[in-house]
């Protein structure tokens, strides 16, 4: 067990995650609880579409940062999802209504991160410890560069290396840009110890907010590759 703090000095908000028992259908703390009974804000009808833009619709119906999990054993991306939500739907449904259409992924919210992983588990790059990591930034910066950060850790590359992965090419993803105007140039600091490289990912986007990373694995000509990136709405 380990804990993995999150601090954001422009409220005086200090979140302590203690990474022991997240998964979906257990006990969640009260928090996380209240984000799974809020009410779906509108209807969905069935909808065929690319994983990313459905999660990234998850996301921001609920005011959420996430992580999503991509795997293909072919050259190609990701295949579609199928789903679909009822308004006022608590969000826990949606997301087990989610799972029940799409059973390669498996759903769980770890402290007040939604993540999205194949019902197989993760790749085993996403389970590397990140030994000691400190982000000092602001809410003007995109996230992307504390992930590149973390991806070139010497621990991080030498997991890579043993488990013979190449790093694949980013090619962007659902949430580019600012959606309008840049956030408020808060403080942000986040400290990293001992953690997994999926729980340091989901830190940095929780003390950002509104904020998708995704890891995206494939398997071509043989090759295995992964790539990390992140956007924020």
């Amino acid at each position: 067990m380990y804990d993995l703090f999150v601090v954001s000095r422009s409220n005086l908000f200090i979140v302590a995650v203690v990474l022991a028992f997240f998964a979906a259908g257990r006990d969640f703390p009260q928090e996380s609880s209240q984000i799974l009974d809020r009410p779906f804000p509108y209807d969905v009808f069935d909808r065929t579409e690319g994983p990313l833009p459905a999660i990234s619709e998850l996301l921001r119906s609920n005011g959420l940062s996430g992580g999503v999990v991509l795997t293909s054993d072919f050259c190609d991306t990701a295949p579609p999802v199928h789903w679909w939500a009822k308004q006022d739907s608590p969000f826990r449904q949606v997301l087990n209504d989610f799972q029940a259409s799409n059973p390669d992924y498996h759903w769980e919210l770890r402290g007040d991160v939604l993540n999205l992983v194949p019902a197989t588990g993760v790749p085993p790059l996403l389970a590397a410890k990140v030994r000691d990591f400190d982000l000092h930034t602001t809410g003007q910066k995109l996230p992307y560069p504390p992930v590149r950060s973390l991806l070139d850790l010497p621990e991080i590359r030498k997991a890579a290396t043993e488990l013979h992965l190449k790093e694949g090419t980013y090619y962007g993803g659902p949430m580019a840009g600012w959606n309008g105007q840049k956030p408020p140039p808060k403080p942000i600091d986040v400290h990293i110890k001992n953690a997994s490289l999926q729980d340091s990912l989901n830190a940095i986007a929780q003390a950002y907010g509104h904020t998708m990373w995704w890891y995206e694995r494939r398997v071509c000509g043989g090759e295995e590759t992964y790539t990390v990136s992140s956007q924020r709405d």
